[in-house]
């Protein structure tokens, strides 16, 4: 917890005394930056997460961040879904618990992958990583996802996906670096 609450420190510092580049005079330049909340769940996990959003236990092992509209389902938006699978579940490893949720999830619901899934670190652990597309529709504009999954030191799978509109990704794409940076599990 004490790097996380460091992380916190640094984050905050590094946000706030950037150098901004100097406007030309016929432009403005207008800087949000960026504040975060600390999730802890000494029996899972731990992470920041914007201070704008909120955080909703789905059911036992289902946990989504978002803007209050997001996760509602009010509307499109970023948003960040952690999944957590219990050792007794996982038996079969990493790579082919990450598959599993990657062909019944994102992949079943319309998404493509855009390239083949790569090691990533989740939480300090080794980790798959993924991203994934899905074209607009009726119901929603075109979506991007950046899935990544790791097992916890008891053999716990945790799989986070960061998802927002594609014309938002860019935008968005620092907040969950961040976010998907300061993942400590506690378990």
């Amino acid at each position: 917890m004490a790097v996380l609450a460091a992380l916190v420190v640094l984050i905050t510092l590094l946000v706030g005394c950037g150098q901004t580049p100097t406007p030309q005079a016929d432009e403005v330049i207008t800087a949000t930056p960026l504040a975060f909340v600390i999730y802890e769940n000494e029996a899972a996990l731990d992470l920041l997460y914007p201070a704008e959003w909120e955080y909703v236990l789905v059911s036992d092992g289902l946990l989504l961040f978002g803007e209050a509209e997001t996760i509602s389902l009010e509307r499109p938006g970023a948003s960040v879904t952690v999944y957590r699978l219990p050792p007794t579940s996982t038996t079969t490893g990493l790579p082919q618990t990450f598959q599993h949720y990657v062909d019944n999830g994102p992949l079943q619901s319309g998404y493509q992958s855009i390239a083949e899934a790569q090691a990533g670190i989740l939480g300090g652990r080794n980790a798959l990583e993924l991203l994934v597309e899905k074209s607009e529709s009726d119901e929603q504009p075109a979506m991007r996802a950046f899935i990544t999954g790791a097992q916890a030191e008891s053999g716990a799978t945790y799989i986070l996906a960061a998802s927002a509109p594609q014309s938002d990704w860019d935008a968005q794409w620092r907040t969950f670096q961040i976010l998907l940076q300061s993942v400590e599990f506690n378990e």
